[in-house]
């Protein structure tokens, strides 16, 4: 999470990892990586923080995470991700 001043509008990046990666002492074998970039200027209500705390709330579910590892594609993953998004929202 980062907020930058010479941003305009947030920017999300969700990378799946080919490979675990070891990134740390308390970070063994990730396999999602999730990058959010947003301005300076930006409201309390969508900063880094509470965008991250976002998807933090959607991630936190273990079968989602599975799912997302097992799809062949990037537009697999999409539908994934927004459905399980849209579930969360119906709840």
């Amino acid at each position: 999470m980062c907020n930058l001043a010479s941003l305009q509008k947030r920017h999300l990046a969700i990378a799946r990892l080919e490979h675990p990666a070891n990134m740390g002492r308390t970070l063994h074998e990730v396999r999602l990586f999730i990058l959010v970039l947003t301005p300076s200027k930006e409201k309390g209500t969508k900063n880094a923080l509470e965008t991250g705390r976002t998807f933090v709330t959607i991630f936190a579910d273990t079968e989602f995470r599975q799912r997302l590892l097992e799809v062949h594609g990037e537009a697999e993953f999409k539908n994934v991700r927004l459905k399980h998004a849209q579930n969360l929202a119906a709840v």
